[in-house]
């Protein structure tokens, strides 16, 4: 065997010793974790102890509610869970998963997102679809907009917003000033003469 095949086979296997968990777990990207997703369970946050560090999560709906427990399960460690909303353009994709109907996921997706927020953790809101076309020109869609966001944050608790569109970010600033908006990084605003540029519609940069 050639010596370059050897040293990454051997390369492979060390990164394998160091795995602590398998990566198809779903609270890799929490914590290095021993989670029972049906609660219960152990769980060793990979955060240095008697750090505070909390984390920003994305948040989907699947058909067993694993997702959903692990959120739960790691509350503590949890400043938020950012998610997309039925009807709108976001950068995540929105399918109900199998088994579960269109107007049942929905349900379900609120009834979870309804759970997380009265378990003490933050909503962040995604509208940070690539493109809204005529959308963003239309008065029903920002009247639609408008009920939206009267609703997820009566309900859900909603305190932020993340756009791409400064559009959104300019309605959001002027009707629903108790909102924080975020400019996405799908704006990929790198410069800080970028930030400056926008700074008039957005609070914050992600």
């Amino acid at each position: 065997m050639p010596d370059n095949e050897k040293e990454g086979q051997n390369a492979a296997s060390e990164k394998k010793k160091r795995r602590r968990t398998p990566l198809f777990h779903p609270c890799n990207d929490l914590c290095s974790a021993n989670i029972n997703p049906k609660g219960g369970g152990t769980s060793l946050c990979s955060a240095p102890k008697g750090e505070d560090m909390k984390f920003s999560v994305g948040y989907r709906l699947t058909a067993d509610g694993e997702w959903f427990r692990c959120l739960l399960t790691e509350k503590e460690h949890l400043k938020e869970i950012y998610f997309p909303w039925t009807g709108f353009s976001s950068g995540r994709e929105e399918t109900a998963p199998e088994g579960l109907s269109p107007f049942d996921a929905e349900a379900e997706k609120r009834r979870e997102l309804k759970a997380l927020h009265d378990a003490g953790i933050g909503m962040n809101l995604l509208l940070n679809g690539n493109c809204y076309g005529r959308d963003s020109l239309s008065r029903a869609f920002f009247l639609r907009l408008g009920d939206t966001l009267d609703e997820v944050t009566d309900t859900l608790g909603v305190s932020s917003v993340t756009t791409t569109s400064p559009v959104i970010a300019k309605f959001i600033g002027q009707n629903f000033g108790d909102l924080e908006v975020r400019a996405s990084v799908n704006m990929e605003i790198g410069t800080p003469e970028g930030m400056t540029y926008l700074s008039e519609w957005f609070d914050a940069y992600y």
